[in-house]
């Protein structure tokens, strides 16, 4: 594959871990101190291109916050990403609208099950953005 492989809401990194042998680089998001130090251990073999970042993922930046906007604008982008941020999802997109508006192939795999209407909501925001 030799994608670019971003994990929000990586909690014990199956998902990752899944794909580490194809994946080019890997970004995991954790902000559970408990999972930080297990993902740590997992992943030593592949650290290298593995990258394990403290914070959230959302549409501020501050010490505990991130955008996936400011932290792609020097690292050219991805091609893959997991979200999985136990109803954090809006703020997370809201903060990621440029990366989302580029004409770079994305490929998406998003959790609408946290509230009600986030599979409607978020395939509605998703086709404005140009996915199918």
């Amino acid at each position: 594959i030799n994608d670019t492989v971003v994990d929000v809401g990586a909690a014990e990194g199956n998902f990752s871990l899944s794909v580490v042998e194809k994946a080019r680089a890997i970004y995991l998001f954790e902000t559970d101190e408990e999972w930080i130090e297990a993902l740590e251990a997992t992943f030593a073999p592949w650290k290298e291109k593995v990258h394990i970042i403290n914070k959230f993922v959302s549409d501020v930046n501050n010490d505990k916050n991130i955008t996936l906007d400011l932290f792609f604008a020097d690292k050219g982008g991805f091609d893959f990403i997991k979200i999985d941020v136990d109803g954090a999802e809006r703020p997370l997109l809201k903060g990621y609208e440029k990366l989302l508006s580029s004409t770079t192939p994305l490929k998406i795999a998003l959790c609408t099950y946290h509230q009600q209407n986030d599979e409607q909501e978020f395939t509605e925001f998703l086709i404005k953005k140009g996915f199918n």
